[in-house]
């Protein structure tokens, strides 16, 4: 199953223990290319000119590295 992106957004909002930096694993298990493990660290950066924000999936196993690794190849640049 996907994370939930409503109530992710909803803490970011409310939570005000820790709004600028996020890492929360996953498991996902893909109907094409399988079971998918990996976490999300979302960092947000405020400035008085405009906010950044930086999502980062990084793979916790050698199946999920290969997927996100092609799924690069496939989009290079992208």
């Amino acid at each position: 199953m996907l994370p939930n992106f409503s109530a992710y957004w909803e803490e970011t909002h409310f939570d005000q223990a820790d709004v600028y930096s996020r890492l929360r694993q996953h498991h996902y298990v893909h109907p094409c290319v399988g079971e998918l493990r990996y976490a999300v660290m979302a960092n947000t950066v405020y400035r008085p000119a405009v906010y950044r924000h930086l999502t980062a999936l990084l793979p916790l196993d050698e199946h999920t590295l290969g997927v996100f690794a092609a799924l690069r190849n496939a989009k290079p640049g992208f």
